[in-house]
């Protein structure tokens, strides 16, 4: 090594040799440096007789890593000793104070010798003539192997760090770390940077070895452990800010705004202007910064769109527009599509028009709910109130009148009407077509007024009432007239009631009061015949009555002079199912006649009389024949028969079989007894003895004995007499069993 000093300043360096050991470059050019052993290199420039330009190669320090050596901090980077090479913060600011190097501690004067020989030559000369204590400066590479104790300033272009076991503090210049993007910087402990203005290229981690981004924070495990803390201080907004080179409308700004009420805003850039705020109290806004509900959009035309991302054709999007076709108005969009915009191709399903009206299938609704359906055919359904299984129910209601209409599922019906105590009106064609009264009067109205039909409870009894059109009641239907359970069809007017099925008349009640089932004209019946209160039949065809029993049962058919005891049967027809038999009564309800279930004819009360001789008499000629005897095997039913008189009354008209027999005694040979006797009615002979012969012993007779009779049908009237007379005056022997006259109406 070789030194040489001029007054006017250093003329020679210190080289180093090929093997890469420390060298010092003298003059204007490099002055320090480091070998590639691992120790410090110091390189600065020195201008201008001694001293060393303070600017550290345009005022910057350069702490550059080898490779992807980082520097690994055991403490803070602000607090090293000057024990363990403490570089203090003083060495963030070189002046010329602490960097220049007067020429009374660095200034090589010629006498030095210029360096020369062997490496260790030179090292030797280095360690002997450099002090370690005090400033030394050093020229070209050195090397140093041991450790490096500065307690002032190291002003350098370019410091090489490789392993930082405690702090560094930059105060100034420029700092890069590592020399290639791929070189990775760890920082163990904390990490102050000051200054203006950062520049790092490549990814960086915050809490991770291994960012993908260019800035990954990974907070620690611990609950509401913050990733990125961002604190102004004063009155500054604390925000990020994010922009797009694409585009100048990209560029907005997050963070806590105290301009808009302390709340946390994006905001842009570019308009200068608010998009999205939320205040401290948790109200979002979106076009306002002044947001009053939890959500709150302000524009011209706000609109607020929800689409559905699910394949299905039957899929479409909704939007919620504001000014959409009126302005103030509010509208529920669908789109017409899968996958379609219901702003731009969209269906109005809910429409709110500024003035509160709603319209439901129509922009322009001109009631408080405007309901309309679009379908031109079939039946389509405009309104649908329904529960999930309770009753549901409709109220309209303008504050004092309430109208309701419930389906009421406990009882299973259907409820219109009023709540409040007003009547409830029906219209078609905006007229009023039926009333209910509050107090539960129903009035129809016919056109024109013409019929008005009023349900209405008058006392006890209910009528529905049919009313002209001057009012006056013409007709009603009533039930509890006069309080019973009586069920009253009324016409005031003279004229008839009809009942009629399948568009057809059935039934007629005619104002005179008679009743035609099937026949409408029954009062000419009375005419003709004077009786004609019910006709049944049409006069064609198979007509009747069927009265329909039990079998153990009786149908009958009563005819009545009284309303109770016998009088209210006193002549009836009753047929027994339980003996199938038919009964015909009369005269107080006593059976006349019974058919019986073999066909056999009863006719116990049917005027009849058998009546014999039972004393020997002489009966002068011309003279009635009495026969007295009427009880035993004889009787006298219906008392017809004059067992004093020997005369029978007819009690009816009819015909009627009379027989009569009578035997003489005491008769001598020859007597003659042709003629023997007559029957009489009323006072003409009806038939005469049969037998026409005269009395001769063991020939016509025996004994005395002689036996004639006759037979005859005949047609009475009522009071008509018939009666047995002698022809002879002869004695007839009282055997009633020879001697008899019986008589009975055949019918």
């Amino acid at each position: 090594m070789s030194k040489n000093q001029k007054a006017s300043g250093i003329t020679n360096i210190i080289s180093y040799d090929n093997s890469g050991n420390i060298s010092f470059v003298s003059g204007s050019t490099t002055l320090m440096s480091v070998s590639s052993s691992g120790a410090v290199l110091l390189t600065n420039t020195i201008s201008g007789g001694v001293a060393v330009s303070a600017s550290l190669s345009a005022n910057s320090n350069l702490l550059e890593g080898t490779g992807s050596v980082g520097f690994a901090t055991t403490a803070s980077l602000l607090a090293v000793s000057s024990s363990q090479q403490q570089i203090s913060s003083s060495l963030l600011t070189l002046t010329a104070s602490y960097t220049a190097l007067s020429s009374s501690y660095i200034a090589l004067s010629a006498s030095y010798n210029t360096f020369s020989g062997s490496a260790s030559t030179r090292v030797t000369q280095i360690e002997s003539v450099y002090a370690t204590t005090g400033s030394n400066s050093f020229r070209a590479n050195q090397s140093i192997t041991g450790s490096l104790v500065v307690s002032s300033t190291i002003t350098a272009q370019t410091l090489v760090v490789q392993t930082v076991t405690s702090s560094i503090v930059y105060s100034s210049g420029s700092n890069l770390f590592g020399s290639a993007l791929g070189d990775i910087q760890t920082f163990t402990g904390s990490l102050n940077v000051t200054g203006s203005s950062h520049t790092i290229f490549g990814n960086v981690g915050i809490g991770t070895t291994n960012p993908t981004a260019k800035l990954q924070v990974a907070p620690t495990n611990e609950a509401f452990a913050e990733g990125i803390f961002v604190n102004q201080a004063g009155s500054n907004q604390a925000t990020i800010r994010f922009k797009s080179a694409h585009s100048a409308d990209s560029d907005y700004r997050i963070g806590a705004s105290i301009l808009v009420n302390n709340a946390f805003e994006i905001y842009s850039v570019n308009a200068s202007a608010s998009r999205v705020v939320l205040t401290n109290s948790g109200s979002v806004g979106i076009g306002i910064t002044t947001p009053t509900s939890p959500l709150t959009l302000a524009a011209a035309s706000a609109n607020f769109a929800f689409y559905n991302t699910f394949n299905n054709a039957q899929v479409r999007n909704w939007a919620i527009a504001m000014n959409y076709y009126n302005l103030g108005d509010m509208s529920f969009l669908q789109s017409t599509a899968q996958n379609g915009n219901p702003i731009t191709a969209g269906t109005a399903r809910l429409h709110l028009n500024y003035d509160g009206n709603v319209g439901i299938g129509t922009t322009n609704p001109s009631y408080i709910l405007d309901v309309r359906s679009s379908a031109s055919s079939g039946a389509p359904i405009v309104g649908n109130f329904q529960s999930a299984g309770g009753d549901a129910q409709l109220y309209v209601s303008n504050g004092s009148i309430t109208t309701q209409l419930t389906a009421d599922n406990t009882n299973s019906i259907a409820i219109v009407g009023s709540i409040t105590n007003h009547p409830l009106v029906i219209r078609t064609n905006n007229t009023e077509r039926v009333r209910v009264s509050t107090a539960g009067v129903t009035t129809v109205k016919g056109d024109a007024g013409s019929l008005i039909q009023q349900a209405v409870t008058v006392g006890s009894e209910l009528y529905f009432q049919l009313w002209n059109s001057v009012g006056s009641r013409r007709g009603y239907i009533g039930y509890g007239s006069n309080n019973t359970a009586i069920l009253d069809f009324w016409n005031a007017e003279n004229g008839d009631i009809k009942f009629g099925t399948n568009n057809t008349e059935k039934v007629r009640i005619t104002s005179a009061g008679y009743v035609g089932i099937g026949y409408s004209n029954p009062d000419a019946f009375v005419a003709s015949s004077g009786y004609g209160n019910l006709v049944v039949g049409s006069g064609a065809g198979n007509q009747g009555i069927t009265i329909f029993s039990g079998t153990a049962s009786s149908s009958g058919l009563m005819f009545a002079d009284a309303t109770s005891g016998t009088g209210a049967y006193t002549g009836y027809i009753l047929y027994s199912h339980l003996s199938d038999k038919m009964e015909i009564a009369t005269g107080g309800g006593t059976p006349r006649l019974t058919i019986d279930s073999s066909g056999c004819v009863i006719k116990p009360y049917q005027p009849a009389f058998n009546a014999g001789k039972n004393t020997n008499s002489s009966v002068s000629a011309g003279a009635t024949v009495v026969f007295q005897l009427t009880t035993g095997n004889k009787f006298n039913i219906g008392g017809h028969y004059n067992a004093s008189t020997g005369i029978f009354t007819a009690p009816v008209a009819g015909v009627y079989v009379f027989s009569a027999s009578i035997i003489w005694m005491s008769l001598a040979n020859g007597q003659t007894m042709d003629d023997s006797f007559w029957i009489y009615k009323n006072s003409s002979i009806v038939a005469y003895g049969l037998r026409r012969a005269e009395y001769e012993s063991t020939y016509t007779g025996n004994g005395g004995y002689f036996v004639d009779f006759a037979n005859v049908l005949l047609s009475l009237a009522i009071n008509d007499t018939v009666k047995v007379v002698n022809n002879r005056t002869l004695d007839i022997h009282g055997n009633s069993e020879f001697s008899y006259f019986y008589g009975y109406l055949l019918g």
